[in-house]
């Protein structure tokens, strides 16, 4: 699920006329994301207080990071193609005891304030999974 401004949710369940979506604003998704500068690959967790502020983790501390870098979709899960954007780096700090940097990120668009969205489909869904499913074996 996204707006023309980035992503808002995953489509949980449908039914004829209805569907349910997992917020963006879920503490418990974690979204595969990528820095558009550097192509450095990560993931995008809500911090639970402001709708539009953003932690990212798993960036490794030898990536070139600078505030600003727009945020856009990995690619590399089931449920968002490459490349769509999401927001942008507004502070970041680098944890050496753990090699990785601890980064915010800010939003372009309030997930809290979309009335209407669009619904993309993975065609290729079912053979990503029995990719998946095959290769954990």
């Amino acid at each position: 699920v996204i707006s023309d401004k980035g992503i808002i949710g995953i489509v949980k369940s449908v039914s004829e006329n209805y569907s349910s979506v997992i917020s963006i604003l879920n503490q418990d998704l974690k979204i595969n994301i990528r820095l558009k500068s550097s192509n450095a690959v990560g993931t995008l967790s809500w911090k639970g207080i402001n709708p539009l502020e953003f932690q990212i983790d798993d960036i490794v501390k030898n990536t070139k990071i600078q505030i600003g870098d727009t945020i856009i979709t990995g690619g590399m899960s089931s449920y968002f193609p490459f490349g769509i954007p999401i927001g942008r780096i507004i502070d970041f700090e680098n944890n050496s005891k753990i090699g990785y940097y601890s980064i915010s990120a800010k939003l372009f668009e309030d997930p809290s304030l979309i009335y209407h969205v669009y619904i993309i489909e993975n065609k290729d869904l079912e053979e990503i999974n029995n990719l998946q499913k095959n290769t954990i074996k």
